[in-house]
């Protein structure tokens, strides 16, 4: 399980994006996230694979402008970045606002550099085989007594990608 594919290939517009917004605003992030979430299921009497609930993918622009701040979120950057800076800075036309703000220190960003990766031999296992061994263990619990009715094994995987 590597990086996210969709997230990589955003990567320069997420650069060329916050590089126009700085025209404008004192601070400018740009937070990409792409999780990927599946889930196994077995019971006495189903069984299934299905996307998790925790599947997400997007982004969030975070801007600071010296007395207010500002968040605008959206599914993707691709496309004219130009034509999205500027829908983004017409949002947040805040005249009226005027002299009803705070002042408040400029944000100061370091550079970020972190990269993790936690080893999981999960990828090496098909869906058919992780289906599988949900219904042997549900079936092992199962017959540890006569008096369980039921039993439910959940197996739960999580794939995230943040840029």
């Amino acid at each position: 399980m590597g990086f996210s594919e969709f997230l990589n290939t955003r990567r320069a517009s997420a650069k060329t994006l916050v590089a126009n917004l700085r025209k404008t605003y004192e601070y400018v992030s740009v937070l990409g996230v792409d999780v990927k979430a599946r889930s196994v299921r077995v019971n006495r009497n189903t069984s299934g694979i299905s996307a998790g609930r925790d599947t997400e993918c997007g982004f969030a622009v975070k801007l600071h402008n010296g007395g207010v701040f500002f968040e605008y979120s959206l599914d993707d950057i691709a496309g004219d970045v130009s034509v999205l800076a500027e829908r983004i800075r017409n949002a947040f036309s805040v005249s009226a606002l005027g002299e009803n703000t705070i002042a408040v220190p400029t944000l100061s960003d370091e550079p970020l550099q972190q990269s993790f990766c936690r080893e999981s031999d999960l990828a090496s296992h098909s869906e058919a085989e992780r289906l599988e061994f949900c219904k042997q263990l549900c079936q092992g619990l199962l017959e540890k007594s006569e008096n369980l009715l039921n039993a439910m094994v959940i197996l739960g995987s999580l794939e995230v990608s943040k840029l």
